[in-house]
């Protein structure tokens, strides 16, 4: 979605993805508007026949902003590495990215290499008017949800049965998450991976998420951690319980 375009999708719809390296991609000049509702919320799924879907049958939802990140502009992952069209970081920490409210993303996160995946749910450099509410991702191949820098904040979140971090955070994000739920099966790796950036971990804006009311629970499995914060990175934790993961290191 591009050219100053902005897709629509009406509550009750369902999006399907086909089988490989298929993805939403909302670039720098385009936006969303897909709001569902609770009786009626909007699915991204894969296009195989339910009982025949599994994590990683399509690529995800990505949206990509003119927010700060703190490498300047970056090509996101899972795209290739010359492809403008997915490029994201600016200096609009307002940018409005669109919205996506009660919607759920379930079988996605497709894998083109070693660090070159596609999430459930990829935010790269979005502003503060983005609005993301009551969201789920389900059984996602690689992390849930990834915030690549910007300031976008999260509200009523859920995500259940992904196959590496349920929620990524890095390149400078700052923004808010609240009201987020975290169910892991043996699968998954951390609840929560924070880093600022991996390669320079003062590098300014410095990740500094908020995150407040959240619960995180592991299957138990070996090696998984709860809250991994890294490389530079700063955050604010409250009203948050973390249970069950096997790793304390």
């Amino acid at each position: 979605v591009r050219d100053g375009a902005t897709l629509t999708i009406e509550a009750g719809t369902t999006v399907q993805g086909d089988g490989g390296p298929n993805a939403l991609v909302i670039t720098q000049t385009g936006m969303i508007d897909a709001r569902g509702t609770a009786e009626s919320p909007i699915v991204f799924t894969s296009a195989n026949e339910p009982g025949d879907r599994l994590p990683g049958d399509w690529g995800g939802v990505v949206l990509l902003g003119r927010a700060p990140i703190n490498i300047g502009t970056n090509n996101i992952e899972g795209l290739p590495p010359g492809e403008t069209q997915g490029t994201y970081g600016g200096d609009d920490a307002t940018h409005d990215c669109g919205t996506l409210q009660y919607v759920r993303i379930e079988w996605a996160g497709y894998v083109f290499g070693e660090d070159n995946e596609l999430n459930g749910l990829t935010i790269g450099g979005c502003g503060s008017e983005t609005t993301l509410e009551h969201i789920q991702v389900h059984g996602g191949l690689d992390d849930g949800i990834e915030f690549f820098g910007g300031n976008a904040n999260l509200k009523w979140a859920v995500v259940s049965r992904v196959g590496d971090d349920s929620l990524d955070t890095d390149q400078g994000y700052t923004g808010s998450i609240q009201f987020l739920a975290v169910i892991q099966d043996a699968a998954a790796d951390e609840g929560w991976e924070a880093d600022n950036y991996e390669f320079d971990y003062d590098a300014d804006p410095r990740s500094a998420p908020n995150l407040w009311n959240a619960t995180f629970v592991s299957a138990g499995a070996e090696g998984q951690k709860g809250l991994r914060l890294r490389r530079g990175t700063s955050a604010n934790i409250g009203n948050t319980i973390v249970t069950n993961f096997a790793s304390d290191d």
